[in-house]
């Protein structure tokens, strides 16, 4: 039986992405020729070593007789169809399982993937992150292909039932899910040194940064390192962002990461500082535009016995590696 894209030639601007880079190797596995672009090379290319990806500032034209699809952060300035039109494609192809919600839907997906692999259920599966336990973001098996969705789904009993309906019950799925530790950049714990536990999350709204601080509190000092994402977010919900973070022990806020968007006149990392500060006068709050910066500014404060974690769903995870390294 033929491939289901067998002689489908595809082009992805934004490739590097977590969800477009895992698009590329299903895609590839399933029979098509996969060439992409990116402004930047992510750890996420990593995975598409036999994949061409061409790596500049300025996005190349679609190549003559290849099909675009663009991510979002793109769409203004590549033609092609849309990310969710691919991944309404690869849906189409086969039996699939799709996580949705606001909140959860990757560490749900991966839940469910990892459960399936273990169990010798052959999934495929595209997560909008890597998971260490699975080798990826992507997964090309024969069986139930396994999709991180865009709305509304939250707990463990729901990506249970969603392996019900594959065929797994619940006691053989209880066991398998006891051994999960999670999808990268979901509370994750970076390593220690100097008797400094370092962890890194993807928390960038509100809610989601309250929960991450609530989880890491022990009794002992907690340091976050924050990077707003989004300018339209960061003059939206500076307010709210700080008070979020306002349950931390000391802050250092970076400047915004854009993503797809252009700078705002007046929006910075400073207006989550200066709405920390108007909250909670006398904490220890600085502004360091930049993550490096910040990475260091936090190792001059750490001692034994103290928490932090870097924060936010731009590039602010590499300050992670940073701060272990200077404190050991």
């Amino acid at each position: 039986m033929p491939s289901p894209l067998e002689g489908r030639r595809l082009w992805l601007a934004g490739i590097g992405g977590a969800g477009m880079s895992a698009y590329a190797v299903l895609a590839r596995a399933w029979g098509a020729e996969v060439r992409g672009w990116d402004r930047t090379r992510t750890p996420y290319l990593e995975h598409l070593a036999a994949i061409d990806v061409e790596i500049s500032d300025e996005p190349p034209q679609p190549p003559e007789g290849w099909e675009a699809f663009v991510s979002t952060a793109f769409s203004a300035h590549v033609p092609g169809k849309t990310r969710a039109e691919l991944l309404a494609e690869l849906v189409s192809l086969r039996d699939s399982i799709v996580v949705a919600g606001a909140h959860g839907k990757t560490t749900t997906s991966a839940m469910i993937a990892f459960c399936l692999e273990q169990l010798g259920r052959s999934p495929a599966w595209l997560i909008g992150a890597d998971v260490p336990q699975l080798g990826g973001n992507a997964g090309t098996g024969e069986g139930w292909l396994v999709v991180e969705g865009d709305e509304s789904d939250r707990t463990i009993a729901e990506p249970l039932a969603a392996l019900e309906l594959a065929g797994v019950s619940l006691d053989e799925a209880a066991p398998v899910l006891a051994e999960f530790r999670g999808a990268a950049r979901r509370l994750e714990h970076r390593g220690t040194a100097a008797n400094v536990d370092v962890y890194d999350d993807y928390a960038h709204h509100p809610a989601e940064i309250a929960a991450t601080l609530d989880a890491l509190k022990n009794g002992g000092r907690l340091f976050v390192l924050f990077q707003p994402h989004l300018y339209s977010r960061t003059r939206h919900l500076a307010r709210e962002l700080a008070g979020a973070l306002a349950a931390a022990d000391v802050v250092a806020v970076t400047d915004v990461y854009p993503a797809r968007e252009q700078p705002l006149a007046g929006v910075t990392g400073k207006l989550v500082v200066d709405a920390l500060a108007d909250l909670r006068p006398g904490m220890p709050i600085w502004w360091v535009p930049s993550v490096d910066d910040g990475a260091r500014f936090l190792v001059g404060l750490l001692r034994s016995g103290d928490r932090v974690v870097t924060m936010g769903a731009g590039d602010v995870d590499r300050a992670a590696g940073t701060i272990l390294e200077a404190l050991r």
